[in-house]
């Protein structure tokens, strides 16, 4: 979704453009919406005895984030153009799913009973 915020105003008609971003807005929220509760869940079902400091830590991580995603598109803007916001945004959902990949696989090493 975000690197079609970037490849939508460069490849549509601004009459199309301008609708269709909008529309790309309802998927996007509904699913940014829909994160916190399901990590939240998973968080507790990892760490149950500890959920209310795991919840905070997760929230303190949530709040760096943002703060960190104004960090960087400022200096996109600064060095760069808006439509470059899209795709330079789409690398850190790539990164966060190999880090949650590579937790996976982790837990999986550890879990598995040695034969």
């Amino acid at each position: 979704m975000l690197v079609l915020l970037s490849v939508i105003p460069a490849f549509l008609p601004h009459s199309i453009a301008g609708p269709a971003l909008m529309a790309m807005m309802v998927p996007w929220g509904i699913v940014g919406w829909a994160f916190p509760p399901a990590q939240a869940s998973r968080i507790i079902r990892l760490a149950p005895d500890a959920a209310p400091i795991v919840l905070s830590l997760n929230g303190s991580a949530l709040y760096l984030g943002v703060a960190l995603g104004a960090v960087v598109g400022g200096a996109v803007l600064r060095f760069g153009a808006p439509a470059d916001l899209g795709l330079v945004a789409a690398v850190f959902p790539i990164l966060g799913l190999g880090v949650m990949l590579a937790g996976y696989r982790a837990a999986r090493a550890v879990a598995m009973p040695a034969e």
